[in-house]
């Protein structure tokens, strides 16, 4: 999950000042998902893995790091899901809205928060700017179908990409206890970035429609390819076929 930048005239509020310098913008601005702005022609050290908000230094003041070098913002590390109690408090309610949205697993799966650098890449799920996410772990015993393990969310995440990757590795927990065939794996990715757009959908804040425009405009030839695809189908055939399909026949609709 790449994060993306906005690049624009600036014609907001007059006491709206760059994150950078500190000074009121006159020309273009580039803007965070937050809305946070600066000045376009600061020299860049780096930005926040999550909304994509510049830094000058290499060690900015109030940013903390998330995984290896790349850092957080001081806005996306206000609140962010640091601890399993944390993450115990806002599971029953994103289960909750993924049942709203049709989507149940009939066997309870463990949600673990780890530390970023310890997820799988081999078992990558979305990520920003490089970084996953969350991963889901399943078991094959002999000719048996495959379970699931658990799901593992990379610790520090805000609320909201915190209940996205959530939402997502759902998806893949969903497949797994429904399906006979195992999608091709961008059709897979592609139905599990469905329902984390789904999932955003219900929060109604300005910050999740740009994480689903994000969602919907991802170049990634797996994630981005493969939602615009399941979505398509979905849009043409209805949620609830997609879902079957997927889960009895391994593919699309037709």
């Amino acid at each position: 999950m790449a994060a993306g930048e906005l690049t624009m005239a600036y014609s907001g509020p007059f006491n709206r000042r760059c994150v950078l310098c500190g000074a009121r913008p006159t020309g273009l601005v580039e803007v965070s998902l937050h809305g946070e702005i600066a000045c376009i022609g600061h020299v860049i050290s780096g930005r926040c893995v999550f909304c994509n908000r510049p830094h000058a230094e290499a060690h900015p003041s109030g940013w903390r790091q998330f995984a290896g070098p790349r850092l957080r913002c001081p806005t996306c590390s206000k609140g962010a899901v640091e601890i399993q109690q944390q993450a115990r408090r806002r599971l029953p309610i994103i289960r909750q809205e993924m049942v709203a949205i049709g989507v149940s697993l009939p066997n309870r799966v463990l949600v673990r928060l780890v530390d970023p650098d310890q997820l799988d890449p081999s078992a990558a799920v979305p990520s920003a700017q490089g970084v996953l996410l969350g991963v889901t772990e399943h078991l094959l015993r002999g000719n048996q179908s495959p379970e699931v393990v658990e799901i593992r969310i990379a610790r520090g995440q805000p609320p909201l990409q915190f209940g996205c990757a959530v939402a997502h590795e759902i998806g893949h927990a969903w497949l797994t206890q429904h399906g006979s065939r195992r999608p091709e794996p961008d059709i897979e990715e592609g139905l599990c970035e469905l329902f984390a757009h789904g999932w955003l959908k219900k929060q109604r804040t300005p910050f999740a429609d740009e994480l689903r425009r994000r969602i919907r405009e991802n170049p990634d030839p797996m994630y981005g390819e493969g939602f615009r695809k399941v979505h398509a189908a979905a849009m043409q055939y209805g949620v609830a076929s997609v879902m079957g399909s997927l889960a009895h026949h391994g593919r699309l609709p037709i």
